[in-house]
């Protein structure tokens, strides 16, 4: 065969190297698997938005709008559902985001719910109940059943050396609220949380201050688990039997706890200021939460499987 005609010879001039053909450049092909920007972003911040969303339902609307503020939650919830079945027909890479909005959306209505009965509740409760002035202590206090915020006698004092602390956990304290000319049962009880010693001391509050003569009722609240809990109000009463029983005292059995204030508007702004921290808390925790959980969710897809039938 001649040489000219073969076509794997590479024909080189005389008194010159042969040139050298560069391999072709392999192909990098991007993994079929690989989130999108856009998914990763909404990984991460979708379930905090909605955390914040439905927490701030609960805590600011429940009182207003409640039927409103479950249809919230339970849209968040079926959008997660919809995300993880539709992640499970077609692989979609949805199923991280749908299992962390349901998560979000659950742990939405618990910590709103909870901080609703702490702060917000006893804020609305105080401003739709109704303010007495000049409240004789030895007055019924089924008489002013309705009552959120009480304004006593200028002769009205809390008898500190007759205060009890009965102590579960925290220190639950009492003292009767009374004037030189009772001698019946006691109507009203100035209560608090550890302020105050076990026996015939008690600091809660305004109690100290001169001039304090106002009350703020203790609402008996069971709280967001129902009869499974103990309010405030069952403690303060275990109290009150022991004040009864230390200093020979009768106690009317629908006696009114309040606490023992200067200023009743300043107690109801500060459970609206200490709701809305706690909420900004509250969020600010959950976004390190769901950072956390969506990298894992990105990063760790294998541990998804299970979720797609081990697929």
């Amino acid at each position: 065969m001649p040489v000219a005609s073969d076509a794997f010879l590479v024909h080189v001039a005389p008194g010159r190297a042969p040139a050298r053909v560069a391999p072709p450049t392999p192909r990098v092909e991007t993994p079929k698997n690989e989130p999108s920007t856009f998914l990763r972003v909404a990984t991460v911040l979708f379930p905090w938005i909605i955390f914040m969303i439905v927490t701030a339902c609960f805590l600011f609307l429940s009182h207003v709008v409640p039927v409103v503020v479950w249809a919230v939650a339970l849209l968040y919830l079926g959008v997660g559902l919809v995300f993880i079945a539709v992640d499970r027909q077609s692989k979609t890479q949805y199923i991280g985001i749908g299992i962390l909005t349901v998560l979000a959306t659950v742990m939405g209505v618990l910590i709103g719910s909870m901080l609703f009965q702490q702060y917000l509740r006893p804020f609305w409760m105080y401003l739709d109940s109704a303010e007495y002035n000049n409240v004789i202590p030895g007055d019924p206090a089924a008489a002013h059943a309705d009552a959120g915020r009480v304004v006593f006698s200028r002769d009205a004092i809390v008898q500190t050396l007759k205060s009890v602390g009965y102590r579960d956990g925290s220190t639950y304290c009492v003292a009767p609220i009374m004037d030189k000319y009772m001698t019946g049962r006691v109507q009203f009880w100035a209560v608090g949380q550890d302020c105050c010693a076990a026996r015939e001391d008690m600091w809660c509050d305004d109690i100290r201050v001169p001039g304090a003569r106002s009350g703020v009722v203790v609402f008996d609240t069971e709280g967001i688990f129902g009869a499974m809990t103990i309010s405030a109000a069952d403690q303060y009463r275990k109290s009150i039997r022991m004040a009864e029983a230390q200093f020979d005292l009768s106690s009317a059995p629908d006696a009114m706890l309040v606490r023992w204030v200067g200023d009743p508007q300043q107690v109801q702004q500060q459970y609206w200021k200490e709701g809305v921290g706690a909420w900004l808390i509250a969020s600010a925790v959950y976004l390190v939460f769901s950072i956390a959980a969506g990298v894992a969710v990105l990063y760790q897809p294998g541990d998804l499987k299970i979720l797609r039938g081990g697929k």
